[in-house]
């Protein structure tokens, strides 16, 4: 009987010692893919003119670009990169972003929340003026609110709305976009 008890508790610990190198190995797989993915390992939808553009920007650890609206028919990608030392992991890990867009052949930055203290100055921001015309629309409007997700639509609005080449009725259209409803 102890031979069994001996046997059945050895296939335990075995069993214990596989689980936890697992979870350690998956870990250490997320982490390294999140922190070291280059951004020329775009996702799907990205382009060479915005890896080109993120490559220029010469970001410390750069991660993969993620493509965040994609309307085709109007030459438009919104796009983001994290980059950067890991912040906060005990919470589940935050990184610098950058958020920009690719419109037409104009193609710039529009929000950075930068917490590596990197030179923002010579980053290329995203100048908005009347070839714009897109931006300015319900349609679009339509779209970035229905994607419903903060950390793009604000930083999009914010910068339209402290452009001085956007027109008056675009910024009240912002401005009741963000405002809450009652």
């Amino acid at each position: 009987m102890k031979i069994n008890q001996k046997g059945f508790v050895n296939i335990i610990l075995i069993g214990i010692i596989i689980i936890i190198l697992g979870v350690v190995g998956y870990i250490f797989i997320q982490k390294q893919g999140d922190i070291i993915l280059p951004y020329f390992l775009a996702s799907i939808g990205s382009d060479d003119v915005i890896n080109n553009f993120v490559k220029s920007a010469d970001f410390p650890k750069s991660q993969r670009v993620n493509i965040l609206v994609n309307v085709p028919t109007q030459n438009l990608k919104v796009f983001k990169i994290n980059y950067g030392e890991a912040r906060d992991c005990p919470a589940g890990c935050f990184f610098s972003r950058a958020t920009g867009i690719k419109y037409g052949s104009k193609i710039g930055w529009i929000s950075i929340n930068d917490y590596d203290d990197i030179n923002v100055s010579k980053l290329v921001m995203y100048d908005f003026d009347a070839s714009d015309t897109y931006f300015y629309t319900d349609k679009f409007f339509q779209l970035l609110i229905s994607k419903n997700n903060r950390r793009y639509l604000y930083p999009f609005f914010t910068k339209l709305a402290e452009d001085k080449d956007v027109p008056i009725q675009v910024k009240e259209k912002i401005k009741n976009a963000l405002s809450p409803v009652p």
